[in-house]
């Protein structure tokens, strides 16, 4: 990003998307690796006022404004993988926040993750119980969603990675 002096969301992840491509030979290869990412790019305009550029592929931004969960797709687009064979662009979308508004970014690993009777998580629950929480502290957000997430898994082993972001504007 500094390197090359992208600064655009969109422009971002084109260009990790090309540099993955060449960097696991996918054009020569059937390495179809790939990944999902969200990007945001947060911009203080004023004492209570955040412009907010969000750009994703496969993932979304949910935020909570207006005392309710929103959620703004990304494109439906992976970085290298499949869409190797063709140039890919990627849009930007924005948005303008206030204080005290949050915005979540989560790998899908916390929605796809099962319980005991091999059922997801799902994108529902998640944003479900992100209204139910978005008032309380990150710190008790963090907690509710580490006991919600154990008390789902139960004992079955995680299946993929598990990341999740919340930041309060």
């Amino acid at each position: 990003i500094n390197e090359n002096k992208i600064y655009s969301t969109e422009k971002i992840l084109t260009e990790l998307n090309q540099r993955v491509i060449v960097s696991l030979r996918q054009k020569e290869t059937d390495n179809k690796d790939g990944m999902d990412i969200c990007l945001c790019k947060i911009q203080k305009t004023n004492n209570s006022e955040f412009n907010v550029s969000f750009s994703g592929d496969k993932s979304n931004l949910v935020f909570y404004k207006d005392n309710k969960i929103q959620r703004l797709r990304g494109d439906r687009k992976s970085i290298g993988g499949i869409s190797r064979k063709k140039i890919v662009n990627y849009t930007k979308k924005e948005l303008t926040f206030s204080t005290n508004d949050m915005l979540y970014l989560f790998s899908d690993g916390i929605i796809d993750q099962n319980n005991y009777e091999r059922k997801r998580f799902g994108t529902k629950n998640m944003l479900n119980f992100l209204q139910e929480n978005a008032t309380k502290s990150l710190q008790e957000q963090k907690t509710v969603v580490e006991n919600s997430l154990d008390n789902w898994q139960l004992k079955e082993d995680q299946r993929d990675d598990i990341l999740m972001i919340g930041i309060k504007l």
